[in-house]
């Protein structure tokens, strides 16, 4: 894994390594390795909605596995706190509770027991002695005493770090006046003008607050920013969205903001730890976020971040081929991009793509037998995860290529996730095949502009009930004789050259479509696109002599042309009887029979004008 600083270089320069939550979403982009993890990352849900349940990775023997499918560490479960988002690691817990029962039987932190606050309902949490009270909890359920403090013995290993340690160095007071005069068996430790909450929300320290009085002059430790003229807050509580100095200065955007030399550990959860903690080998953070991909070892030439790869830096001059074998079985993002496919995809590491969600092969010479051949090679190795690869992919870009067909594309085929398919820009393409409709069912986005492709089969898309967007833009299809999909929303056929179009393609459309855009005025006719699609959708270029509705369009083209044929006409017919009846010794010489064969010429001229103007009153 990169090192933090070039983290942010890379992120700015490739921010399609993020998943995108969608336009006018909050959290704009979240990192591939948080796609379908079963926890909504995406204010909108979007990552996890395009996932079913084929789509999550399982879980470790030392997980949880939520309902949700989402993966927590094994001690996470029935601990009090919700890690999975679901909250299911914390149902049909009565029989195990890792802390401390009430005499009612309900479980509670051992923090609460004896800390001068009743919590359980009977009162019991704080009438039964304890010589050793918990001051706070860490590693989830343990207990730390008072004489644990600042004894150069680390106790909590945690995801909150040595809290023992890094607490128990604070000044401190007693919340009850001295010590020698309090019960043995109460909490009367709490840090200094320092407010700390334990993972469940409630303050560790004084339950009344009288720890955090008197705090105008208090200069506060490393790592703790002070709120104005009062107590000193963690950096990691500041802009985290809840409000923890007295009039919630922390949350305004003038508070001093030094959260930065901090990692986040999730996006919704108060989790913050150093930068230096992140890949260190420990699992600082709840669900171990920061040693996520932290053993990854990217190739020379290609990006890795969480979950995405991407060959944008490699030397596509290079003859050698790179090992592939360092992409992970978690990747969900591939851009090979440029790199020749037979060099490379015949080495792909078997099993390590089943979770792959977009894989992007623009200009990479493939032909239609590399999918053939890539099918055989990925039995041949016997991984029985290898028949998995690729079964998740949801977006395809083959652009740029050489495909000629899709009919025997064994790799398209296996795809039965997929929803959006880009072969544009394959010059040599010419059939897309029946049997790729009826494989790849989900289908939403075909592109299959700037192709050599010259017909479709008239039942092609029977089977695709979910296409909304086709793209058929400077093909060389010149009949619309198909049968469009139910749910086609976008239709693209400009720069295509239609010459006929059947009244019935859009009969099955089953909702208005929102855009067609043509190079020609055929398609747009509203005895083509029937009741259901408003001509307002139809884009075309507007032509100067006809339309769907005129033969000629121009008023004052019409007019012209009545006059011109009828001129020409009546003119010529006078002209012809003139020499015929009074002039006909010219008739005998070159010129005047070469002037009659030219009236004759024109009076048939005239007549075809005239055809012309009747066929169009006849049209309207």
């Amino acid at each position: 894994m990169s090192d933090i600083n070039s983290y942010n270089q890379i992120l700015s320069e490739i921010g399609q390594l993020f998943f995108s939550c969608g336009s006018g979403v909050p959290l704009a982009g979240v990192p591939f390795s948080d796609v379908c993890n079963g926890v909504l990352d995406c204010s909108s849900g979007a990552d996890e909605s395009i996932c079913d349940t084929g789509g999550y990775a399982s879980c470790s023997f030392e997980e949880f596995t939520c309902a949700s499918r989402q993966c927590i560490p094994l001690e996470a479960r029935c601990d009090l706190l919700q890690d999975c988002q679901d909250g299911s690691d914390e149902e049909n817990c009565d029989l195990d509770c890792p802390h401390r029962l009430c005499t009612n039987g309900r479980c509670l932190p051992r923090a609460w027991f004896h800390d001068g606050q009743v919590d359980c309902s009977d009162g019991s949490d704080e009438s039964t002695p304890n010589e050793h009270p918990c001051i706070f909890i860490c590693n989830r359920t343990k207990c730390v005493t008072r004489h644990m403090l600042n004894d150069s013995v680390v106790d909590c290993r945690g995801p909150e770090g040595p809290l023992d340690e890094t607490l128990g160095a604070l000044e401190s007071v007693n919340c009850t006046g001295d010590e020698s005069f309090r019960p043995t068996y109460t909490n009367n430790w709490a840090p200094k003008c320092v407010l700390v909450n334990d993972n469940w929300g409630e303050t560790i320290g004084c339950r009344d607050f009288q720890h955090l009085e008197n705090c105008k002059d208090f200069i506060c430790p490393a790592g703790y920013a002070k709120c104005p003229e009062s107590f000193c807050i963690p950096l990691g509580y500041i802009n985290d969205g809840k409000q923890d100095c007295g009039e919630g200065e922390d949350e305004s955007p003038q508070f001093p903001h030094t959260s930065t030399q901090l990692f986040k550990c999730h996006p919704h959860k108060r989790q913050y730890i150093p930068l230096q903690s992140v890949c260190d080998g420990r699992k600082d953070c709840s669900l171990g976020e920061d040693e996520f991909d932290c053993d990854y070892t990217c190739s020379p030439g290609f990006i890795c971040i969480a979950g995405a790869v991407s060959a944008v830096r490699y030397n596509k001059n290079l003859a050698r081929r790179p090992n592939l074998m360092f992409i992970g079985p978690g990747t969900r993002y591939l851009d090979l991009s440029g790199l020749y496919l037979p060099d490379f995809f015949t080495t792909y590491p078997k099993g390590h793509f089943s979770h792959l969600l977009i894989l992007n092969l623009s200009s990479c010479g493939i032909t239609d037998d590399l999918g053939r051949k890539n099918l055989a090679s990925s039995h041949s190795f016997g991984n029985p995860n290898s028949k998995k690869d690729f079964r998740m992919v949801q977006k395809l870009d083959l652009s740029h290529n050489e495909v000629v067909s899709l009919r025997n594309f064994s790799l398209v085929h296996r795809m039965r996730k997929l929803k959006e398919l880009n072969l544009s820009h394959n010059n040599k393409f010419i059939d897309v095949g029946g049997i790729t409709f009826m494989v790849l069912r989900q289908l939403k986005v075909v592109d299959l502009s700037f192709t050599a492709i010259d017909r479709i089969y008239k039942y092609s898309f029977d089977l695709s009930n979910d296409l909304e967007t086709l793209s058929l833009k400077q093909t060389r299809i010149t009949k619309l004789n198909f049968y469009f999909p139910k749910q086609l929303q976008y239709l693209n056929i400009e720069q295509t050259i239609i010459e006929a179009v059947d009244k019935g393609i859009f009969k099955d459309i089953q909702k208005p479509m929102r855009e067609i855009s043509s190079s020609s005025y055929k398609v747009c006719c509203p005895q083509v696109l029937g009741t259901r699609i408003p001509g307002r959708v139809c884009h075309f270029p507007k032509e100067s002599v006809s339309s769907c509705t005129d033969l000629i369009s121009e008023r004052s083209l019409r007019v012209m042309l009545w006059l011109i044929g009828l001129s020409n006409l009546v003119g010529n017919v006078v002209t012809l009887i003139y020499r015929l009846t009074w002039d006909r010794k010219l008739l005998l010489k070159p010129y005047g029979l070469f002037v009659t064969n030219l009236g004759v010429c024109d009076v048939l001229m005239g007549c075809y004008l005239i055809a012309i103007t009747v066929a169009d009153t006849s049209f309207q």
